[in-house]
């Protein structure tokens, strides 16, 4: 077995779009929902899509210990506001999944749709809670900033934020502004617990609940942890879970944990990815999963494994690089 070459998650996002891919510069890209359309208009393009669960999570935080989010009912305001499936369905044209927890479908600890009523849209009982926050009819409300972190006007992150501005503005008649910020002044301040309120999103490290509940959400001094947002009882849980050596217990502990990080809204969370790729049809090795996807995890397995199959031959794709 022998491999040459690039193949990697090169996002389609950049500059040159899929041009690398179409010319057999590389071997594997990430498509990107603005790109949805030209790969399933192409007849050989749309051959060679690989779909698997990415286990990240894409979410809205606030500084949780500032007002005018340090009320929950503010937060939970913006939680019923947003249409999660409108923003899947129209702006990332149905290539995610709608997020109400932390963890995403097929990970460890996923809930399912127990907790989805902590996060469902509804505009009135959003507007309900503005009201009974001091803000009726978003009357009074501070014009707060929306953070991200070097996102391109094309990409999906920028075009959700655009669409959440919309959707407060029309269903709370709240303003808020998008800035922009280059990642390494994005990363500091995040950690400083600077920003008002920012989309992000988290890709888990290992296949645990701990991994994308503990790692993030169990609270630490300000320099240490993305998040401001603390609850006594989520940490408690997170703590216990961490030595529970029974597993049945040790996993209701992190559901609880979770209903607990939906139900105060420490996020408001918008998606759960499903990475789309591009593979040449030569490139063989990923191993599937138990769900029958192929994926391609940096960690999930060893670049060994892949190698160049007898399709390329007559492909025109060079041999070295």
């Amino acid at each position: 077995r022998v491999f040459t070459g690039q193949v990697g998650s090169v996002s389609s996002t950049n500059d040159l779009g899929l041009l690398p891919y179409e010319n057999n510069e590389i071997d594997v890209i990430e498509i990107s929902p603005m790109m949805l359309n030209q790969v399933n208009q192409d007849p050989q393009l749309s051959k060679e899509v690989w779909r698997y669960d990415q286990f990240s999570t894409v979410y809205l935080f606030f500084r949780t210990q500032e007002a005018p989010f340090n009320d929950k009912r503010v937060r939970q305001a913006f939680a019923h506001a947003i249409d999660k499936e409108s923003l899947v369905n129209t702006i990332l044209k149905g290539m995610m999944i709608p997020a109400y927890t932390m963890l995403p479908g097929h990970f460890p600890g996923n809930v399912g749709d127990k907790y989805n009523r902590h996060q469902a849209y509804d505009p009135l009982r959003a507007q309900k809670m503005l009201a009974e926050a001091g803000f009726p009819g978003g009357k009074g409300f501070p014009v707060k900033e929306l953070w991200l972190a070097d996102a391109s006007a094309s990409s999906a992150i920028s075009q959700a934020a655009q669409a959440i501005q919309e959707m407060l503005k029309e269903n709370l008649n709240i303003d808020i502004k998008i800035r922009n910020t280059e990642g390494g002044a994005y990363r500091t301040s995040m950690y400083n617990w600077d920003m008002p309120m920012s989309i992000i999103a988290f890709n888990y490290d290992f296949p645990d609940p701990h991994s994308m509940l503990g790692v993030i959400w169990r609270s630490q001094p300000r320099g240490y942890t993305r998040h401001d947002w603390k609850n006594d009882s989520f940490d408690y849980l997170i703590d216990t879970a961490a030595g529970e050596m029974n597993q049945l217990k040790r996993m209701q502990m992190y559901d609880n944990a979770e209903g607990i990080l939906t139900g105060d809204v420490g996020a408001v969370f918008l998606w759960h990815v499903i990475t789309s790729q591009l593979r040449k049809p030569w490139i063989k090795g990923f191993q599937a999963d138990k769900w029958g996807n192929y994926p391609n995890y940096r960690n999930g397995h060893a670049y060994y494994d892949l190698y160049i199959g007898k399709e390329v031959l007559g492909s025109g794709r060079p041999e070295k690089y």
